[in-house]
């Protein structure tokens, strides 16, 4: 599971888009896992990330990334992945 960590992180460094590595969302009671702040649209950027998993070898990405979230951060979005941990 690193390796899908390491993979999200570095799409991130790539798009120029912020990384959380201990988010903890809505309903997780302090686990943390990681999270992407979106800086336009939600879709645009998860369509982005599967693209981006799927051309590094990552196939089954609904096993991978399990379901992901989402919070309002004001006036930016962040998904999360709570079953991605990042500790």
């Amino acid at each position: 599971m690193c390796d899908i960590i390491e993979l999200i992180e570095e799409f991130c460094t790539i798009n120029n888009l912020k990384y959380y590595n201990d988010y903890s969302g809505r309903g997780m009671f302090g686990r943390q896992c990681c999270g992407i702040i979106c800086n336009g649209n939600m879709l645009e950027v998860m369509l982005r990330l599967t693209d981006f998993l799927y051309e590094n070898g990552i196939d089954n990405l609904k096993d991978v990334l399990g379901t992901p979230c989402w919070d309002n951060m004001g006036l930016d979005i962040i998904i999360y992945f709570p079953s991605l941990s990042s500790i």
